[in-house]
């Protein structure tokens, strides 16, 4: 059994219910401490569930509107040092529905390129999230 799965290049359609699986982004299976917002500053906290070079699913019982802007920050305690921070759309919204609990799918934007190639880099073991000097 793998231990990563693949995103769909259209997010905005959520899981797939045929559970076909047409997907070419690998997504992470992951339980990250992250704190969002729709603008600074960070007002919510909860975990990210998976994430791949294009998106990511968050849990929440209190989703985002489909299409509301956000921003995610990735961050270790106990000294909160910020990871990444990645800006993002929401792409579509599971209210309990999905084989994932309440939240909502995450498609990043294009500019976060540098923080997405770190992040992946970490996830696949080829490089350290942190500087070890912290």
């Amino acid at each position: 059994m793998s231990d990563h799965f693949y995103i769909q290049d259209d997010a905005s359609n959520g899981p797939s219910p045929s559970g076909a699986d047409n997907r070419r982004h690998v997504r992470f299976p992951v339980c990250l401490t992250v704190e969002y917002s729709q603008e600074s500053p960070v007002e919510f906290k909860s975990f990210i569930l998976n994430v791949s070079a294009r998106g990511c699913y968050l849990q929440t019982e209190d989703p985002f509107s489909v299409g509301s802007d956000i921003i995610i920050r990735l961050s270790i305690p106990p000294q909160i040092k910020v990871l990444v921070t990645l800006t993002g759309k929401v792409a579509w919204v599971n209210k309990g529905e999905a084989p994932l609990p309440p939240g909502m799918g995450i498609k990043f934007d294009e500019t976060n390129q540098n923080a997405l190639r770190q992040l992946m880099a970490y996830l696949e073991g080829e490089a350290p999230l942190v500087d070890r000097k912290v």
